[in-house]
């Protein structure tokens, strides 16, 4: 895709900064929590990314149209404090994140390795056919994934 083109609307130094490049997708699960962390951390939004591939649609948030692809910034809020605000979301939704937990007070912060022992714990119990679950990871820089299980 050539013509995918990132616009700034103001310069952040990035160093030790908290960056969420938000897509869409199917479902309002991956937007809710999006917007959820965004307004908790207190994020500010600095640029998107647009293309003629992208299919056409907006976001209206409060009100305001939206890009469907957009970029927040904001001081780094910590790994503690990402936790915190998932098990806050997700909490309120009967969720919880003790495997994480559990996991980050066995091994510490292994980066991108961490989900994959979360994973491990969530496999060893078995889930039934049919289950879904999501799975959400927090990298450097600050980057968010999320994907959709169902076994």
């Amino acid at each position: 895709m050539e013509d995918v083109q990132i616009c700034n609307f103001e310069d952040v130094d990035l160093k030790n900064a908290t960056v969420i490049a938000g897509f869409p997708s199917i479902g309002l699960v991956s937007t809710i929590a999006a917007n959820y962390l965004i307004d908790a951390i207190n994020l500010k939004q600095i640029g998107c990314v647009t293309s003629s591939q992208f299919p056409a649609l907006s976001v209206v948030h409060t009100g305001e149209p939206l890009s469907p692809v957009r970029i927040y910034a904001g001081t780094q809020p910590g790994g503690k404090k990402i936790v915190q605000k998932v098990e806050d979301l997700f909490g309120a939704m009967g969720k919880n994140v003790e495997d994480t937990k559990e996991v980050l007070k066995q091994y510490g912060n292994m980066s991108s390795a961490t989900v994959l022992y979360v994973l491990e714990r969530f496999m060893d119990r078995n889930p039934s056919k049919g289950d879904i679950g999501l799975m959400l990871s927090f990298g450097p820089g600050f980057s968010a994934q999320r994907i959709l299980l169902k076994w």
